[in-house]
């Protein structure tokens, strides 16, 4: 429980999770810069992760759907690469995507961050 009582603070996980998500997109931006066939959506993606990380990170509640649709997106891209073969290596793949973007999404759904996802951030403090 945070210093007011009844608001649950968020989850050291949580940001855990954030900067992760904030690095992995500042990664995505770099290698992005240089290449020739970045598209629009790859950018777009790597901007949400800068975006949701960061608010991750310093406890913004606004981050926590940027950072699901994050980690489901990765995930589903992930897979997808793995089962269209087009993943090379595919070891890299479920250590780079898959399972990071699955403990993401764990640590999102826990109990704990959707008690603190759900706390009024409005309540009068004690």
């Amino acid at each position: 429980m945070s210093a007011a009582g009844d608001r649950p603070g968020i989850p050291v996980y949580l940001r855990v999770v954030g900067g992760a998500m904030l690095a992995w997109g500042l990664l995505g931006v770099q290698l992005l810069r240089n290449s020739d066939t970045a598209t629009g959506w790859w950018w777009a993606l790597a901007i949400v992760f800068v975006v949701g990380g960061l608010g991750l990170l310093l406890g913004r509640r606004w981050g926590w759907p940027l950072a699901l649709l994050e980690a489901i997106t990765n995930l589903a891209v992930g897979i997808f690469e793995v089962a269209s073969r087009r993943a090379d290596p595919v070891i890299a793949t479920y250590i780079l995507q898959i399972i990071p973007s699955g403990l993401a999404l764990w640590a999102l759904c826990t109990p704990r961050s959707l008690a603190w996802l759900r706390a009024s951030p409005g309540r009068a403090q004690a």
